[in-house]
């Protein structure tokens, strides 16, 4: 019992370490969920990485998740017409995943008009893009505090004590 209290005493303090880090990071750059296209997605990341940001694209709708709970990106970015996109979005707006940019087309999938999720055409250009991904990230501060997982940590050590 005691080797595995260690580990547990161990794991916790580094995963803490690994979130300061991350939030500290997510709320200096825009870092970004793309669920899309991969020429969007590399078209993105020229832009955003020479400003300090990145982007994160998923392949899958497990990856998408996953993804989420790990990085927890300021901005999540969905190409309507992504397989995939609409699970996505319904799975991230179910933990309120915020905020969320929709590059839309008639033939993609129409969700209802949330406060938290903005649209854009997909024919907008790469920069049109970047400036709302930028503006969404600089509004986005009051989402993503660094808070959130340390009070999650926090609480899992009291529980486990």
């Amino acid at each position: 019992m005691q080797a595995h209290a260690g580990r547990y005493w161990r794991w916790a303090r580094a995963t803490k370490e690994r979130t300061t880090m991350t939030t500290t990071a997510t709320k200096s750059a825009p870092y970004v969920l793309f669920v899309g296209e991969t020429a969007t997605a590399q078209a993105l990341q020229q832009t955003l990485v020479p400003m300090g940001g990145d982007i994160y694209h998923s392949h899958s709708l497990m990856e998408t998740l996953g993804m989420y709970i790990t990085i927890m990106p300021r901005i999540i970015v969905i190409d309507t017409c992504a397989p995939f996109a609409a699970e996505a979005y319904l799975h991230l707006r179910s933990v309120e995943a915020r905020p969320i940019l929709l590059l839309t087309d008639p033939d993609g999938f129409t969700p209802a008009r949330e406060a938290s999720v903005s649209w854009l055409p997909r024919t907008a250009s790469n920069a049109e893009q970047v400036r709302a991904i930028c503006r969404l990230a600089a509004q986005s501060s009051a989402f993503n505090t660094p808070f959130v997982q340390r009070e999650y940590l926090d609480e899992a050590i009291a529980f486990a004590n």
